[in-house]
């Protein structure tokens, strides 16, 4: 089984200023992977080459994730392999 990539959250909202003394009073655990991956099995992580996908947000060098069981659905982008022979 893969290490949990799960990070302690706390609830309150900080200043960026200024380190809070009371940054040690964690509130929940979250699992920022769980957020992008729903299936485990068929999802794969790629970097983007290139800035064809600008109008979306994905830029060059991004990483995305890719999930080979996720349906097509109208506004989500759709990742195709062309390989030349």
């Amino acid at each position: 089984m893969a290490k949990s990539n799960v990070i302690p959250v706390a609830l309150l909202r900080v200043s960026a200023s200024f380190p809070s003394p009371a940054g040690d009073d964690l509130e929940d655990e979250i699992d920022p992977i769980a957020w992008v991956v729903r299936h485990p099995g068929s999802t794969f992580w790629w970097r983007v080459e290139g800035d064809c996908r600008w109008d979306v947000g994905i830029r060059d060098g991004d990483f995305i994730a890719v999930d080979r069981a996720g349906k097509r659905r109208l506004g989500r982008a759709v990742l195709t392999v062309v390989e030349a022979q």
